[in-house]
């Protein structure tokens, strides 16, 4: 299992496939270490973009941020044994 963690595109770059380009450069290096799944913890509005690279929702999780304080976030994961 591979984890994906924070990683942005600059607004001024946005949607010119940067993001897809970073989630297929990872998926390469994951699958040559022998990871075949990758998991994310996606923020609520970065749940569109995991998905359209194929990760699928796996269900709503609390990241803890301090005592009685969690941060609300979208667990999802794909297979990687082609490219996502």
């Amino acid at each position: 299992m591979a984890h994906l963690r924070h990683f942005a595109v600059d607004s001024a770059h946005a949607r010119r496939s940067i993001g897809r380009l970073i989630v297929a450069r990872c998926a390469d290096m994951a699958l040559r270490r022998g990871a075949s799944r990758f998991q994310a913890f996606s923020s609520l509005n970065a749940e569109p973009f995991y998905e359209s690279v194929c990760l699928k929702r796996q269900g709503v999780i609390q990241i803890p941020m301090a005592e009685d304080i969690g941060f609300p976030a979208v667990l999802m994961e794909v297979r990687i044994a082609v490219a996502p």
